[in-house]
């Protein structure tokens, strides 16, 4: 009976936003008043329905709630600071070096979790090169970078959102510079140094050496709404100094990627592998969307993720495979959406039982 009232109030919260002539936004793109230069504010509310989930039965979530600031100074710099107060604060053990040998264990507040995501200051110098400066995510992968607003699917595929069993191959932050620009009037590039490639956001690098992270797109004119690319990155050996608490094996990431967008259709795919000390990993996933018609669209995706190559003795490392079938509902475009997601969950040996599960999102951003 909870289940089926629950799936009420859901769609009866669906069915008041399905009049898109009974609401009204602003479409204006005023710039606030500030004490140098121009100031924008954009933002990003999300709030989830989780049905039989691995962690809960049922339960609403705001999953995130983004606020963006940004500013420019002149014609060719700006600045960006986006913070997300929904973020609970995690805590995660680590280790002290004591005489060179002993590791006595301690807890740490995880940086990822703070609420301070994106702050940079961006040199814009012409369409084939461009600086950021400042902590922002790493270029890797497609859907890693893509704004969490404009997603086909209510979360991202396992390989960037199954954190606890390090999926962390793409959707990223750490601090340093990046260049970007266009190679061509067809290629466009990102490269950069990080303190990591995702572990030391919000706080300094881990290790001696910074973090290599690059990736290039071609749209070529052959391949109509065609756009292949690849990324990677990897950060140095260990520290062999005494400053930190524990040493760190080399860590890479490196993927492929392809989108097509033609009309009505839309499909993409991945494939990522990376390494996190000596655990090696790999994700890939194959997606199609139709808009049936301009607020309507059908969304089907396969997801692989299999954290541990090496074995599948345990639920942390045996590999999932999910099967996803979804809607969005695209009320004010990406600015007032709805989504639903059943996702057949399955896994290898050692794994958890199969199940369904079913994934709801309601979306403004501005």
């Amino acid at each position: 009976m909870t289940r089926c009232c629950g799936y009420l109030v859901v769609f009866v919260l669906m069915s008041l936003t399905a009049a898109p002539r009974s609401v009204v936004l602003a479409q204006g793109q005023d710039s606030v008043a500030s004490g140098f230069g121009k100031v924008t504010f954009n933002g990003l509310l999300q709030v989830w329905y989780l049905d039989n989930a691995p962690e809960f039965d049922q339960t609403f979530r705001i999953r995130r709630t983004e606020l963006r600031f940004s500013g420019t100074f002149g014609d060719h710099s700006k600045w960006t600071v986006m913070i997300d107060p929904s973020r609970a604060l995690n805590l995660f053990e680590d280790s002290t070096l004591v005489d060179d040998s002993i590791f006595v264990p301690t807890l740490e507040v995880n940086q990822s979790s703070r609420i301070l995501q994106d702050a940079l200051i961006t040199v814009e110098f012409g369409p084939s090169f461009n600086v950021d400066v400042g902590q922002r995510k790493v270029p890797l992968s497609l859907v890693g970078l893509q704004s969490s607003a404009e997603l086909k699917t209510v979360e991202r595929a396992l390989m960037y959102s199954d954190r606890a069993r390090g999926g962390d191959f793409g959707d990223v932050r750490d601090i340093g510079v990046m260049a970007y620009g266009a190679i061509t009037k067809h290629v466009g590039y990102q490269a950069g140094l990080f303190n990591g490639l995702g572990e030391n956001q919000n706080n300094v690098t881990t290790k001696d050496e910074l973090a290599l992270a690059a990736r290039v797109v071609a749209r070529p004119d052959w391949l109509r709404g065609f756009a292949l690319g690849a990324s990677g990155g990897v950060n140095g050996g260990p520290d062999t100094g005494e400053r930190r608490r524990r040493p760190f094996a080399p860590r890479w990431r490196l993927g492929g990627e392809g989108l097509f967008k033609r009309g009505r259709w839309t499909a993409q795919s991945e494939i990522m592998g990376g390494r996190d000390d000596h655990r090696k990993g790999l994700g890939t996933y194959v997606l199609a969307a139709y808009h049936i018609t301009s607020i309507w669209e059908v969304v089907g995706q396969v997801d692989f993720f299999d954290p541990d190559l090496s074995q599948n003795d345990n639920r942390f490392t045996t590999y999932e495979l999910d099967f996803l079938l979804g809607v969005n509902f695209y009320l004010r475009e990406n600015h007032l959406k709805f989504q639903a997601n059943p996702v057949l969950k399955t896994f290898g040996p050692e794994g958890p039982a199969s199940r369904v599960t079913f994934l709801m999102n309601f979306q403004a951003s501005w």
